[in-house]
């Protein structure tokens, strides 16, 4: 799963320029910028997004989980696997998809030990989505696949991390949406806290 991810100081720059080289003319005005303060994104938060519009693809802000469950609950993920096959989900991944830019993520084992993630290359990790309208505005959801091995020592999912030329692809082909949504992320870094402190 993924329950908390960041952004940091070189997030926004990152972004622009990947979408310029794939010949995006996304909207970067100021709401963006403002939307990728540094820092930890959390449940509830909003945070930046993109997604496709009539007027081609755009960024905005949007909250980060799903209300309106059972119980007060509230969701931040769905599986890969199944997710196009739940009433709850099918119409945001047909109609909805998005994605949310990201420096890295974090995730804990067991023994609820965290370990931060990150390309290793440096580039932004762009996590794949959707969003659903709601009484008070837009909400995303992060959809989520089996851990590659980088990650899976830690936790078995991760998020679905695509690559910068497939952004295009996500967020405006339904065709190729479901071979995306199998796709295996690329091997991160991992940094680990407890794991640096044990050696001592």
């Amino acid at each position: 799963m993924c329950g908390r991810y960041y952004v940091n100081e070189n997030t926004a720059d990152a972004v622009e320029d990947v979408l310029k080289q794939i010949g995006v003319e996304a909207d970067f005005h100021n709401l963006c910028r403002n939307a990728l303060v540094s820092g930890d994104i959390h449940p509830t938060d909003e945070a930046l997004v993109l997604k496709a519009t009539r007027q081609g693809i755009v960024c905005c802000a949007q909250k980060w989980g799903l209300t309106g469950f059972p119980h007060g609950q509230l969701l931040i993920n769905a599986r890969c696997e199944t997710a196009a096959e739940k009433h709850s989900f099918r119409d945001g991944i047909l109609k909805r998809r998005i994605i949310i830019p990201a420096a890295g993520f974090y995730e804990w084992n067991q023994s609820k030990e965290k370990s931060m993630f990150r390309r290793s290359d440096g580039r932004v990790a762009f996590l794949a989505g959707f969003y659903e309208k709601q009484e008070d505005g837009e909400h995303f959801i992060i959809l989520t696949t089996a851990a590659n091995s980088s990650v899976k020592t830690v936790h078995d999912r991760m998020p679905l991390i695509l690559e910068a030329d497939e952004i295009l692809t996500w967020l405006t082909d339904d065709t190729r949406m479901g071979a995306l949504m199998q796709k295996v992320p690329v091997e991160l870094e991992r940094r680990s806290d407890y794991e640096q402190l044990s050696l001592f």
